[in-house]
């Protein structure tokens, strides 16, 4: 509660509800109150009052040796980038026009995009899926996070995908690579 307080500026209403993600045990995910409705349903909250803003749990030492962040790593294949842009400072000034969230040094040490420096250079990363209608990962988010691993990398960018939905085959997607 007390980073999206500094974030918002506003005391902010925070839910912790039980969720499933196979790379945590346990999993949880994170809402906090509407700031548009003030909890009570708008078309920014889908009526609910509340908006979801990041999963949790803890992480198996098995997933941040597939990130590449164990050094004998050397091909990780993350299929969806996590909370690119966790802070919301695209995101939510596009969803509350205009209005701007603070940068706090806390969101800098779960965003990926500072993890990804970590990568070794040796370790190949191919990010296999990339939505571009990932409003969880947006693509600036993940275009962000791609431009700063070190290593040999590639994204395959996919039209009409978002962070859960992957379109029928065939679909519209193009990759780019860099010392691949």
């Amino acid at each position: 509660k007390s980073i999206l307080s500094k974030v918002f500026g506003q005391d902010v209403p925070v839910r912790m509800r039980a969720g499933f993600f196979p790379f945590v045990e346990p999993g949880f995910e994170i809402d906090m109150g509407c700031l548009v409705c003030g909890g009570k349903g708008c078309s920014v909250c889908k009526h609910v009052g509340w908006i979801e803003i990041m999963p949790g749990g803890t992480p198996h030492p098995n997933v941040l040796r597939a990130a590449g962040l164990d050094p004998d790593v050397s091909d990780a294949r993350p299929a969806i980038p996590w909370c690119c842009d966790m802070g919301g400072r695209q995101s939510l000034k596009r969803n509350y026009g205009g209005w701007g969230v603070d940068e706090t040094e806390a969101l800098r040490y779960f965003d990926p995009v500072n993890l990804a420096k970590r990568i070794s250079r040796k370790c190949r990363v191919e990010i296999t899926r990339a939505g571009l209608g990932d409003y969880c990962c947006p693509p600036n988010g993940v275009a962000i996070l791609y431009n700063n691993i070190p290593g040999p990398k590639k994204i395959n960018w996919v039209q009409g995908s978002d962070h859960g939905y992957v379109p029928p085959e065939p679909h519209q997607a193009f990759s780019l690579s860099e010392n691949w």
